[in-house]
């Protein structure tokens, strides 16, 4: 199914080029993935060709975000093997002669034993992520650097602590100099 262009403005100064795949977000349920036709960098106006929607509504705010291309789908599993045949019945016992006049009758045979089962299906390959999935992996790769970060200024205001604490006893002590020069 053919869609029109859509016409969106997003942040100024990003990387998008034509031709990078793109997704407009509203939430989880709602989104389209399509082809960046144009961006410009100085005003955030693109144009993207739609190639995926899903959801439905109307939605204001969008997030943007650079998206693969979507994967193919995984090969079958292999068949099981067949299952072995059943064994062979037991052979009926012979009769018994009969006078010398006439002969004695033949012996039945046992019946076959029946097919064995088949063996089970192998299980399908696995698919690639969701679209959640991909965003819970990305925010949790976000919340390690902020994690980092918040570690780093932790340490930063430590460094100023101590330096003012220094300071602070340097102020004493240079009081405590002129207090004694004063009194002499």
């Amino acid at each position: 199914m053919p869609y029109a262009n859509i016409n969106i403005t997003t942040t100024t100064g990003l990387a998008f080029v034509t031709g990078d795949n793109v997704q407009l977000s509203y939430d989880a349920d709602n989104y389209i993935i399509g082809i960046v036709v144009s961006y410009d960098s100085s005003t955030g106006a693109m144009t993207v060709t739609p190639t995926k929607s899903v959801g439905s509504g109307t939605y204001n705010n969008w997030i943007v975000s650079l998206t693969g291309l979507s994967g193919s789908s995984g090969t079958s599993g292999v068949s099981g093997t067949n299952g072995t045949s059943g064994s062979t019945g037991t052979s009926g016992t012979d009769g018994s002669s009969g006078t010398s006049a006439t002969s004695g009758t033949s012996a039945l045979s046992g019946t076959s034993g029946s097919t064995g089962t088949y063996g089970t299906s192998a299980s399908s390959g696995s698919s690639g992520l969701s679209y959640q999935q991909q965003m819970e992996h990305q925010v949790q790769q976000e919340q390690v650097v902020l994690q980092e970060l918040l570690q780093v200024q932790a340490h930063q205001v430590l460094q100023i602590y101590q330096v003012l604490q220094e300071l602070q006893a340097q102020v004493l002590q240079v009081e405590q100099t002129v207090q004694v020069v004063v009194v002499v």
